[in-house]
């Protein structure tokens, strides 16, 4: 019933789940602490977009009813830090609002992360094997410092192995 809407949704929350696994690359500038965000994460967000949106019409999504299971119980009910979950929620509300329904939204302001209008699988993925292996920390929600202070990590744990 919902069509290129569902197909965004469902996007969105896979992306936002993508985004907040790769934040803890950046160790305490991603997350205060370090969480274990998982598969069974992803799959009941999915369920939970399933059973609202499979009794709605499609202009009647409850879009504060899927924030809040999502945003405090699915991935929230982990995190522990007040700051980690504000930081959580919006970027859950990057990924997963009705704004994502317009078909020029995009997650990031440099353009390159969007959702792609195609009703086919197979475009979602070229677009996704598009994207860089190092994504910039604008798309995390993050300063380019923080880019910085990883490959600098990084740097100074292969030079002391």
């Amino acid at each position: 019933v919902l069509g290129q809407q569902w197909r965004s949704m469902i996007f969105g929350l896979c992306m936002f789940h993508g985004i907040i696994l790769e934040r803890r690359k950046f160790g305490p500038l991603g997350w205060n602490i370090s969480y274990e965000f998982n598969e069974s994460d992803r799959a009941c967000a999915l369920k939970t977009l399933d059973i609202y949106c499979d009794r709605e019409s499609p202009g009647a999504i409850p879009w504060d009813a899927l924030e809040y299971i999502n945003g405090e119980i699915t991935y929230g009910g982990r995190v522990t830090d007040s700051w980690d979950q504000r930081c959580l929620r919006s970027i859950l509300k990057l990924f997963s609002s009705e704004a994502i329904l317009l078909p020029d939204y995009q997650y990031s302001e440099s353009g390159r992360y969007y959702c792609p209008q195609s009703r086919s699988l197979e475009d979602y993925k070229t677009y996704a094997n598009t994207l860089s292996i190092h994504d910039p920390p604008e798309v995390f929600g993050m300063h380019e410092n923080a880019n910085i202070i990883f490959n600098r990590n990084e740097t100074r744990f292969l030079v002391d192995t």
